[in-house]
């Protein structure tokens, strides 16, 4: 059994796909299991996947087209390793990532969920290093500071209930992150550069993004009673 579960998503991914194997092929840890869901794949989805179905241990989940959130929530069912990264087809993790990941979990069994530094590629302004380690929990309150990679344990899927939910489908990983800490689910920082957000400024519509910000300032209206200072979160 893999240590590492790497759950994903992916729709309308064939710029991405080919470069999301060979990200992970290029692991220096590879001791982890793919669980990728083909939302409605096109066929060219479809041959990019058959040219590496091979060369990774590899669970294919195949559905028609449905919400982001039920398809990670599918791809969570699949999950027997120790660990779980969700990141998304067009993002990069850094080579020593998975390793990092890996080490952190054996060293630290209090830590529930692992987040750290990443970094933004934006066509016009280059790379933008985002440090989580200015990131606290009146923040976390304000803003999701955290980096576009969910990284947790194993355990943590058998104490919830509701993985991602559909209630807040455009920002389900913020809310997702909100829980966690109004539970008092332990967040440990590893103080590195772990991935690159490939940012495009043509990726989602003004209206798009309305409709992202009205989410999540439905998600913190929801969270405002019951987050105290008190979580653990270092």
């Amino acid at each position: 059994m893999a240590f590492i579960n790497i759950v994903s998503s992916s729709w309308r991914s064939e710029k991405y796909l080919e470069g999301f194997f060979l990200n992970l092929l290029g692991q220096t840890c590879q001791d982890f299991r793919v669980i990728l869901v083909l939302n409605g794949a096109t066929e060219e989805e479809e041959r990019i996947v058959a040219r590496y179905d091979t060369c990774l241990d590899m669970k294919l989940l195949r559905v028609p087209r449905e919400l982001v959130s039920l398809s990670l929530n599918r791809g969570l069912k699949e999950v027997e390793g120790e660990g779980v990264v969700i990141f998304n087809v067009d993002d990069r993790l850094k080579e020593y990532a998975l390793e990092e990941i890996m080490s952190a979990f054996m060293r630290h069994n209090e830590a529930d969920i692992l987040y750290f530094d990443y970094e933004v590629q934006k066509p016009d302004k280059g790379i933008v290093l985002k440090p989580s380690s200015l990131f606290d929990f009146e923040l976390l309150k304000r803003i999701n500071y955290l980096p576009p990679c969910l990284v947790f344990r194993e355990r943590v899927l058998q104490k919830e209930e509701v993985w991602f939910s559909s209630d807040y489908e455009l920002a389900c990983d913020y809310e997702f992150n909100l829980r966690l800490a109004s539970k008092g689910y332990h967040f440990f920082y590893i103080e590195k550069v772990m991935l690159t957000y490939m940012f495009s400024k043509h990726s989602k519509t003004s209206t798009q993004k309305a409709k992202v910000k009205e989410c999540v300032a439905h998600v913190r209206e929801a969270y405002r009673a019951c987050l105290s200072p008190g979580v653990n979160i270092r």
